[in-house]
This record gives C-alpha cells, structure tokens and sequence, in this order.
C-alpha cells in the first residue's frame, strides 16, 4: 500500500539547525526535504493524525553535525520527541486532546550545547476541546495551556479560552508568546527562564477589526499584527506597565494624549497603521537584524515595509496567495509557503526562487460552485499519474507511486491577480486510453449576460510522460455548457445504490450515491466509489464512502473498504509498478491490478484490493530500493562507480650486503642508508681505520 497527496502548506514548517533540511508537516507526518536538491530525504512517522507543529532544538558546538532532535504536535493528542537524523521518537507526551498549535519559549536555553542548560522545558500548546460542544453548541472550546515536556504533565490552569483553538506566535527571544482573539491580541510575558505558572503576565491589545496574525520584535518591544481587511497595526513599547520585573524597574509612565494610536488602556506607547493588501494579511514577519517587516496575503506579493519610514517595496509575484514565511538559520535562505501547496525557497536578500517542493494540487474551493464545474478526475493508468486542474488554469501531472509532480501544462494564459468571483476555471479533463491524446474543457463564465466563452482542446503527447503540447483548438462545440467528456462509451454514472445487511450494520438501509467508477484492463472486474447522502455530523467525522470491488459475473462484491471524504474524489485501475516492490504477477495473477483511489482534499492511496497484506510501504523503500545482493552506492561511487580494486604491496628492496676489505671506511655508508651495519661493528670497524691511518701516517 502506497500513500501519498498530503498537504504541504497546513502549518509552518522549520529548518534544520546547519539549514540543509526542511522540516514540512504532511498529513499525519513529518517530511524531510533537502534545500539544496528539494528532494524528500526522510519521513517521521509516529502520530496517528494530523502534524500541526515542528520545532527544531537549537544545538550548538560541534556536535551540531551530528545530533538533530525536533518537537512535533499532532492532532491525536500527543508530543512527540524524535532524532530526525536515525529518524525514531525518543519521548512522548500525551496531552489527550487534538493539539492545534504549539510554541516552546525557553528551547533556546534548553540547546544542546549550551553551558547554560535549562532544567525543565515548558511548552505552550492550543488545544480543541469540544467536549462540551454538544450541549452548548456556542461554548468556548479553544484553551492555551501550559505543559511540562521534561515531567511530561499539564501545569496550572487555562491561560486562556478562545471561542475556537487559536495559532500560537512567540519571539525568537521565548520572552513573548500571543494568539489571535477576534479583535484583540493576547499577549504573555515569561519572566525569565526559571518560571512558574504563576508568573506568566497577560496584556491585551485591542483594533477596530477582526486580526488574523502577529509577529514580534527580534529584541524591542514591538509588536505587529494584522487584520482581515488588509491593514498593519505596529504597537511600540509593548508592556512598560505590567511587563516589569520589579516596581523599581518601572519605567516612566507616558501621559495618554502622548501615545498616538493606542485604543483605551493598551499597554503600549504608541501604534501605527500601514495599508497596502486588499485582503486579509496573511503572515507577518521581522527581518533578523529588525529594521523591516515582511507581510503577504492572497495578492502573492511580498511586501517589504521600513520599520522606521513605513516605506515599501515589493518582491515578484509568487502565483498563489501566500501563507507562511519562515527565515532559517542561514541569513542567505528562506521559504514561504503558499497556497497551492507549494514551498518556495528564496535566496536572500533578493528573495530569488532557487528551488520549489511542489505537492499535489490542492481541490479549488468556490464559494459559488458554478453548474459546469465537474469534478471527475482523468488518471494516466499505464504511467501511474493523476491529472488535477488547479485554480492557476494548470494541469497537474502527478505521479501516485513516486508521490511527486512529474510536469504541469498550461491550458490557458494567466496573469495573476487576486479577484474575488473566478470568472475563468479548467472544468473536464480527459486522457485516452493509451494517454496519447488529452481534451481538456476551459470555460469563461459571462458577466451580466455576455462574455461567456466555452473553449474545448486537444493536445498530442510529447516525448515524455506528462508532456503535451496543443493541436486543436474548438470554440463553442456545444451551445450549452459541456458537463461531460469521457473517452469510454458506456460507463455507468449517476445511478443509487441501496445496501440491506450483509454483515455491515453501519449502512442498513442507507442511501449511496456512486461517485466513481473503475474497470480493469480486461473487463473481469470494476470499483464502485459511493458516497453516503446522509448529511449529519456523524458522518462527517466517520467515513462517508465505500468502494465495492466487483466480479462481472457475481452481484455479490468481492470485498468493501470504508473510505473518508469520499465527495470528490476518484478511483482508478493501474498497473502494478515493479520499481515500488510489488512483484511481477504470475500467469494466474495476470488479471490482477492496483487500485488507487484518491479523496476529495487530494490524500490518495494505491493497493492490492485482493491481498490480505496493506503494509505501507515508506518513500525510502520505495525510491531508494535496490536488489537485495546489490548494495546502494553512495558519496563517490554514486556519481563515478566503483574503482578499480588492487592490492597495496610493499616494494622488496634487495639487501647490500656487508663485505669487509682491507680499506673498510670505503664500505661502511654503501648501499642505502637504512641497511648500515650495526653500531656495535660500524664503530669499532670505524675507529680501527683511523688507527690504521695514523699508524700509517707515521
């Protein structure tokens, strides 16, 4: 069983200590990536639901290049402690509640390597606890709580409840942490690195409107924070009242008519308001050295503001509205996240692409679905690829067994720029059998009666897999809108299905919608996808889907999976690919094939819906696998094979030897020097000569 189609772009991701990894949160795990090649390196599985946060330990000295620790939160309830490096999990907290967001203020004095090691290492963490949520339907089920990480316990009381779990900021200091609460800023002080519960002060900041994110000062007491209409609030001296550590300590309280800006009794000296998005701000965050601030939304620009002008200054346009920004420890790299579920890596400071991690294209969401929009999905079965239209009028090309893009085709010519009605959108796609021909259906809705354009394309296959280029262009094949194109003649579509018993209670007498469907190379077999029309929250939270594996010539079926987010999504026969450690089939197992079936947000998974065996299989094994007598090649023979074996033999070097003559000091230094005689004999043969030449010299 493969698995793959996470999102990206769900939280922030993180960066290793020496920068040469990315930490990304994917599904229900960690993805490790490589900065210098975007290529995924490892995965760290351990959790049973979605990854909300990583946060790396700092570590310092030289054993930085050789230990990698991080902190992950999930929405299972737990913390876990991994080495990233072996990958295994070292410790785990449970906190028994879906963890929404998580910070660790004082890892900075916890680093390994650090003389100063801090004794117990405390997280802040937002949680969704919607016990109560069922007999008060308006109760407060978002809470800020504080944990202890190296006692793995929950300390003091709530320092907040929210109406909703709430993301959680805090400074590269660990001195300030704060959420976002409607139309105010929550913000805490921790007093110094030992601290009690106790201690922890709140201060509140108040604007007219609904905020959306913050972002604080690298070392002044400045604060940012954005709202939903597109402004930039900047409070100065954040905290000069309550945030003190001593009466003495107080500074001079400043005369109301003296601090500009600032709503009510807000703790703070002044505050300043910047406006340049259109639409909600989306990130917000300080240069290293902080003299600017960078900001982006749903415009796809980044906004460089002067933090002492309020001049800006704009970076190209990303294609996509942006979600996070995320600096690294290396000042010349930095990633931002966006919207179409890809990570960008940016040179600074001239915030140049280098590189992407691209994932697979996120469903579009329309507030308005139009009636044309269908979401079928077209599969390439011989190369193991789904087609995906996305929002920026591509077509994506991605491979299920490699869980990676493998190429995109621009169906029609874009110029980004952020709109709220999308009045142009990919509605059908369609591949041939042998995927040597594509038809694609774009579609420009009409404003106020006129305008509206129905555009229908083919395109040939190129060299290859996923490459296409255009043939023929059709406008207007049909007066109406076209709402189907399929290049099989038959298949069934549309029609309820009723279950009675059988052994599954769970859908007695429930109405099912089939969504999909699927038949194998030969016709021997077909997949139904049906959907439950029941819509409660039970079924919401459960799955929503079954797929039936049929036997033409057996009513009954073969077997049933439960399925979740069924709506919208697809099914689809491959062929077993033998790269990925399935074996080649047999003679009486020619018949069978993969099904891969893909949901409605885009997490698919590839089976043998026959085989009792679903072990997953990890992208180590599945990218890196090689034959069980030939060993994997890495660092130089990777790139230059193997050299050439030879023995290292020492050079006989053939003995002087020694012969005595009547003139001996003409003997004694022949040959080489390390074969002389010994001293014994070289000393007394030596001094005798001289005796022998004075005597003769008488």
């Amino acid at each position: 069983m493969i698995t793959g189609g996470q999102n990206f772009v769900s939280s922030h991701p993180a960066f290793s200590n020496d920068a040469k990894k990315i930490l990304v949160c994917t599904g229900n795990k960690v993805s490790i990536f490589s900065t210098s090649t975007g290529m995924l390196i490892t995965e760290l599985r351990g959790h049973s639901d979605l990854v909300t946060s990583v946060i790396v330990v700092p570590i310092s000295g030289p054993v930085s290049k050789v230990m990698s620790y991080c902190w992950t939160s999930s929405m299972d309830g737990t913390i876990c402690y991994w080495d990233f490096v072996l990958p295994e999990v070292i410790k785990k907290v449970m906190v028994q509640l879906p963890v929404i967001s998580m910070v660790i203020p004082n890892i900075s004095c916890y680093s390994i390597g650090n003389n100063e090691k801090e004794s117990k290492l405390y997280a802040i963490v937002s949680v969704d606890n919607s016990s109560n949520l069922s007999d008060h339907p308006k109760a407060l089920h978002g809470q800020v709580q504080l944990y202890n990480l190296t006692d793995s316990r929950r300390i003091g009381g709530l320092l907040a409840e929210t109406q909703k779990p709430e993301t959680i900021h805090v400074s590269k200091t660990g001195e300030l942490f704060g959420i976002v609460n409607k139309r105010k800023l929550y913000i805490w002080r921790i007093p110094g690195k030992r601290f009690r519960s106790d201690e922890v002060k709140k201060i509140k900041l108040h604007h007219t409107k609904n905020l959306s994110t913050l972002a604080f000062h690298p070392t002044e007491r400045i604060i940012a924070g954005g709202d939903i209409t597109g402004r930039i609030l900047i409070w100065r001296g954040v905290g000069k009242k309550k945030f003190v550590d001593s009466v003495r300590d107080k500074p001079k309280i400043v005369q109301e008519e003296e601090r500009p800006g600032v709503r009510g009794n807000d703790d703070a000296d002044s505050c300043t308001t910047w406006h340049w998005h259109a639409n909600e701000v989306t990130f917000l965050l300080f240069s290293t050295d902080g003299a600017y601030l960078y900001s982006g939304g749903k415009e796809g620009a980044i906004v460089v503001w002067q933090l002492d002008t309020g001049k800006k200054r704009f970076k190209p346009r990303l294609g996509a509205p942006l979600m996070f920004f995320v600096d690294s420890p290396d000042p010349a790299l930095s990633c931002i996240s966006c919207a179409d579920n890809q990570i960008h890596l940016l040179k600074m400071p001239t915030m140049e692409v280098m590189r992407s991690i691209s994932g697979i294209k996120l469903p579009s969401i329309f507030p308005d679905p139009p009636e044309c929009l269908n979401c079928k999905l077209s599969f390439d079965t011989t190369a193991g690829l789904v087609v995906l239209p996305g929002e920026d009028f591509c077509i994506q090309f991605f491979s299920l067994f490699d869980n990676m893009e493998v190429s995109q085709v621009q169906v029609c010519e874009r110029n980004f720029q952020p709109v709220d009605d999308v009045m142009v959108f990919v509605a059908l796609t369609a591949l041939s059998q042998d995927s040597s021909i594509m038809g694609t259906v774009d579609v420009k809705l009409s404003e106020m009666g006129l305008g509206g354009l129905v555009t229908l394309k083919f395109w040939s296959t190129g060299s290859r897999v996923g490459e296409y280029s255009l043939s023929t262009v059709i406008y207007e094949p049909h007066r109406p809108i076209i709402s189907y194109m399929d290049d099989n003649v038959g298949v069934l579509s549309g029609f309820s299905l009723l279950f009675h018993g059988h052994g599954r209670p769970h859908y007695d007498g429930v109405l099912h919608v089939v969504s999909a469907i699927s038949i194998t190379d030969n016709g021997s077999q077909f997949a139904v996808l049906a959907i439950n029309n029941r819509h409660d929250n039970a079924t919401k939270r459960a799955q929503d889907g079954i797929i039936l594996l049929f036997d033409v010539e057996n009513p009954v079926p073969l077997v049933t999976f439960l399925v979740r987010k069924a709506k919208g999504g697809g099914l689809a026969f491959l062929s077993p690919d033998i790269s990925v450690g399935y074996t080649k089939p047999t003679e009486k197992e020619s018949h069978s094939q993969l099904l891969a079936y893909i949901s409605g947000d885009r997490e698919f998974v590839v089976f043998d819906p026959l085989s009792s065996n679903l072990d997953q299989i990890a992208p180590k094994d599945r990218q890196n696998r090689v034959p069980q007598d030939v060993s994997a090649q890495t660092g130089y023979a990777s790139v230059y094979g193997e050299l050439p074996k030879f023995e290292m033999q020492k050079e006989k070097i053939s003995e002087t030897p020694f012969i005595p003559s009547e003139r001996p000091w003409e003997t004694i230094f022949c040959g080489s020097s390390h074969i002389l005689p010994p001293l014994s004999k070289l000393c007394s043969t030596f001094f005798e000569s001289l005796l022998e030449k004075r005597s003769a010299a008488e």
